[in-house]
């Protein structure tokens, strides 16, 4: 099977193996996030989303707004975002005008399903983010957070990082997804049959063990 060769196939391909993009958008923003959206909403017409802010924060009300022209995400305050641990999205947009916090982006990341798309947006991804007034030393900050991601972007694959113009398309295929081949093991194989992972069909086996007869559950 090929590989992706551009966007539309990427997020296409995607949905194929039920694995994750990651779309970074720095610098002059709009015109790309509508075209990524846009083709996200051709292939998934009907999406869950959720947008990830400070609602507070000046302008950033204004820019939820222009999201929800093309789609109805729920709006979740980056201060609060960890009660949305556990729940799943087809797709996280991150607003990092106001801020780029490890805790918070990690926190957004966890909550897109498999095929699903994360989108991060920034005027600039290292200059006025308010976690970074607290890490001065001698009147600087050190933009050790903001280069890694930089350079694990360049790394990794199923990545997508726009930059004033300039695109990096490096992407991943569902070709390369390991299917499970335990699916013949549990009390239950139409539901190990479900699973897109061999340590999904584990997980499954051992709640099945744990849920025998017999067994005292902690």
């Amino acid at each position: 099977m090929k590989s992706p060769s551009n966007l539309d196939e990427m997020l296409a391909d995607a949905q194929t193996g039920k694995y994750r993009n990651l779309v970074l958008v720095e610098g002059e923003y709009q015109e790309f996030l509508a075209k990524v959206l846009n083709t996200f909403i051709k292939i998934n017409p009907k999406p869950s989303v959720a947008y990830y802010f400070h609602p507070w924060k000046e302008g950033s009300k204004r820019r939820l707004a222009w999201f929800e022209s093309f789609l109805r995400p729920v709006d979740v305050d980056y201060s609060s975002s960890e009660k949305y641990l556990g729940s799943t999205f087809d797709m996280v947009i991150i607003d990092a005008i106001d801020d780029f916090r490890p805790s918070y982006i990690s926190r957004a990341i966890e909550t897109v399903r498999g095929g699903g798309l994360i989108l991060i947006y920034t005027d600039k991804l290292h200059e006025n983010k308010l976690y970074k007034s607290t890490l001065t030393r001698n009147g600087k900050v050190a933009d050790l957070f903001e280069e890694r991601i930089r350079r694990k972007l360049k790394e990794h694959r199923g990545i997508v990082y726009y930059h004033d113009g300039e695109l990096l398309l490096r992407p991943f295929s569902s070709a390369e997804v390991s299917k499970p081949k335990r699916t013949k093991i549990g009390r239950y194989p139409e539901l190990a049959r479900l699973c897109y992972t061999d340590d999904q069909v584990k997980v499954l086996d051992e709640v099945d063990f744990l849920l025998e007869d017999g067994k005292k559950n902690y």
